[in-house]
């Protein structure tokens, strides 16, 4: 396939907001810490992204960092970053699979994981991110990160949404980041191909089926009391926990 081609499709992929974008440059090291940054040389661009971009992004030359939420308040794809390091994210990525979850797993440049989610449609920000939020504590891992960050973006007011660099990006700053590639159960890498190959296939067509639905409420006897789910009123985490229990020797996880 051709580098055009290759770009051409990144780009349909993660459409995003069209009238600005960001890069980076040299990452950073974090006072008191081991992770690179990009904090001090991050750029919010006001101007359109390109295809010229997306292929010197591909190519390692210039980082691009795209804004998920559009001017409408819609998105064509999101992302659930988890950025804990003491967990086996392998682990993370067998249990996407063993749940069908419609979630693409990319290694980020810290080292975490992103969980990316595509839409054959726009769908409003406001919605994807509630469903997010969900997935994520259905899988373990509730409180993480979701993009978009916004849900309404005031374009009037000059507001722009947050950016997020891209996958794929052809550089790691000689080894200062990681390379940021999608990954199967196995801990292999997907070439930029493949990666496509899988995302497209994933798309969704309408976010809200992936709602996940409450076992229904059932009395205990006739003008009894009702039974209520466990943490009926509590955080969507603690409700996974009691439905599927915990695992022999995940207490502590847990």
């Amino acid at each position: 396939m051709k580098k055009r081609e290759i770009a051409e499709r990144f780009m349909s992929l993660f459409a995003g907001f069209e009238a600005a974008h960001g890069t980076h440059g040299e990452p950073h090291r974090e006072a008191d810490s081991l992770k690179w940054a990009i904090k001090k040389s991050a750029r919010t661009l006001r101007e359109p992204y390109t295809v010229e971009m997306w292929e010197g992004h591909l190519a390692g030359t210039r980082p691009l960092g795209v804004m998920p939420i559009r001017v409408d308040g819609t998105g064509m794809w999101a992302s659930v970053d988890f950025d804990e390091y003491d967990m086996n994210l392998l682990e993370l990525v067998g249990r996407v699979e063993a749940m069908k979850l419609p979630l693409v797993p990319c290694r980020s440049k810290s080292g975490g994981l992103h969980l990316f989610l595509f839409f054959s449609e726009p769908q409003p920000a406001a919605l994807v991110q509630t469903v997010l939020r969900d997935l994520a504590a259905a899988l373990g891992i509730a409180g993480s990160e979701i993009v978009p960050k916004q849900t309404a973006v005031l374009a009037e007011r000059g507001d722009l949404g947050s950016w997020m660099i891209m996958p794929y990006y052809g550089d790691n700053f000689g080894g200062k980041l990681q390379d940021q590639v999608g990954l199967r159960k196995t801990g292999a890498e997907l070439t930029a191909e493949e990666f496509l190959r899988v995302a497209e296939k994933a798309r969704v067509d309408d976010v809200a089926t992936l709602v996940r639905t409450r076992p229904p409420v059932q009395p205990d006897k006739p003008g009894g009391k009702v039974a209520r789910e466990a943490f009926d009123d509590g955080p969507p985490c603690l409700q996974h926990l009691a439905r599927t229990g915990v695992e022999k020797g995940g207490q502590n996880n847990a």
